[in-house]
C-alpha cells in the first residue's frame, strides 16, 4: 500500500484500504497496549462530547441546517476529509463503517440521525457556526470546545499509534 493513497485516494479506495487492513491486522492492532489504552480514553471522551452536544440539542439543530439547499457542514466534500487511518480507527472502535448515502449532496457517512463515525475529521469537530453559538451560553460553548478538543487530541494519538503499528509490519510504504 502506498502511504500517499492512505490520505489522498478517493473515499471508496480509502475505505477499502481500511477494511482490508482491519481484516488482516485488526486483532493485532486492537491488542497493542497503546491502542488499548487510547481506545478506553476515547470511549470516555466521546461520551463526554456526546453529553455536551445533547445538552445543546445539536443533533436537531445540525440536521435542520443540513437539510437546507446550501446549508450544513455535512456536505458531500466532508467525506473526502476522512482518511484510511481514521476509517481504520473507527473500525477498531467497533463502528461498522459503511457508506450511508450517495445523494451527491451530503457526506457519505451521514446516517439517519447523525454521523455514523465516532472519530471524525478535524473540521467535523469544529462546532463554531452562528447557529450553534446563538442561543447557547459561553460556558456551554466552552464545555463543547473542551470536549471536542479532548477527543481530537486522543484521536490524533490513536492515529499515530495505528500508523506506528502498521509501519512496523512494513505494510505501508
Amino acid at each position: 500500500m502506498d502511504l500517499h493513497d492512505f490520505f489522498f485516494a478517493p473515499v471508496p479506495a480509502k475505505l477499502a484500504m481500511a477494511l482490508d487492513l482491519h481484516a488482516r491486522f485488526g486483532a493485532r492492532l486492537a491488542a497493542a497496549p497503546p491502542v488499548v489504552f487510547l481506545i478506553a480514553k476515547i470511549e470516555e471522551a466521546a461520551a463526554g462530547l456526546q453529553q455536551a452536544m445533547d445538552a445543546m440539542a445539536m443533533a436537531a439543530l445540525c440536521r435542520e441546517c443540513g437539510s437546507r439547499p446550501a446549508g450544513g457542514c455535512c456536505s458531500l466534500e466532508m467525506a473526502n476529509e476522512t482518511d484510511a487511518v481514521l476509517f481504520l480507527a473507527n473500525l477498531l472502535l467497533g463502528v461498522p463503517v459503511t457508506v450511508q448515502r450517495e445523494d451527491g449532496r451530503e457526506c457519505s457517512f451521514l446516517g439517519p440521525r447523525s454521523c455514523i463515525l465516532r472519530l471524525k475529521p478535524i473540521f467535523c469537530l469544529n462546532y463554531n457556526c452562528a447557529a450553534i453559538r446563538t442561543g447557547n451560553t459561553p460556558s456551554a460553548m466552552a464545555a463543547l470546545e473542551r470536549a471536542a478538543g479532548r477527543l481530537l487530541t486522543l484521536q490524533t494519538e490513536l492515529e499515530a499509534a495505528i500508523l506506528e503499528q502498521l509501519l512496523s509490519t512494513n505494510e505501508l510504504g
